[in-house]
């Protein structure tokens, strides 16, 4: 029986497999370097308006000064250091949504890669296995391909699947605690 060099086909099926595992790779990776940042900012400020929230309080508490004049600035510090508080516990909340978003993102990003490894890996042994094979096989040997691929770009879509509830959830939750 006659041997059919596969090797050519594999490759290029080996390539578009690699061309979308690859696109799933980016719509996984965003910026999480940018979102802990941002989450870092955040901490900063909350941590400020915390202490302005408490040093107008403190204020507000002094007791050397009395009469109506006092008795409004004490009733307005308290409404301001209140409002700066809830203010900075905002930031705080949303601090912790930026650093899940930033550990959502690099999670799927290391998923994907292995991911990819493993496709690389399995695909290559596929490959050793069926570069040449009697030409009774050929529609075996490619479906196997097709098989493989299918199978690795299925995980991958359940990576970016997962990252998005993950996602949706961490906006449930910021939208909860405004």
């Amino acid at each position: 029986m006659t041997a059919v060099d596969l090797s050519g086909v594999l490759a290029a099926l080996r390539e578009r497999y690699r061309s979308v595992l690859a696109a799933y790779r980016r719509a996984a990776t965003g910026d999480p370097a940018a979102l802990r940042a941002a989450g870092s900012g955040h901490a900063t400020r909350a941590d400020r308006l915390g202490q302005v929230a408490e040093t107008t309080r403190e204020t507000a508490l002094v007791d050397d000064w009395t009469g109506p004049a006092a008795d409004a600035y004490r009733r307005a510090g308290g409404a301001w250091s209140g409002r700066l508080g809830d203010t900075a516990t905002l930031l705080r909340a949303q601090r912790d949504v930026l650093y899940g978003a930033a550990d959502a993102l690099t999670d799927a990003a290391a998923g994907i890669d292995r991911l990819g490894a493993g496709f690389e890996r399995d695909f290559a042994a596929l490959m050793a296995r069926c570069g040449a094979v009697p030409a009774g096989q050929c529609a075996a040997a490619l479906a196997a391909a097709r098989s493989l691929g299918e199978t690795y770009l299925s995980a991958a879509g359940s990576v970016t699947t997962a990252l998005r509830s993950r996602l949706a959830d961490l906006g449930t939750s910021a939208a909860t605690s405004e």
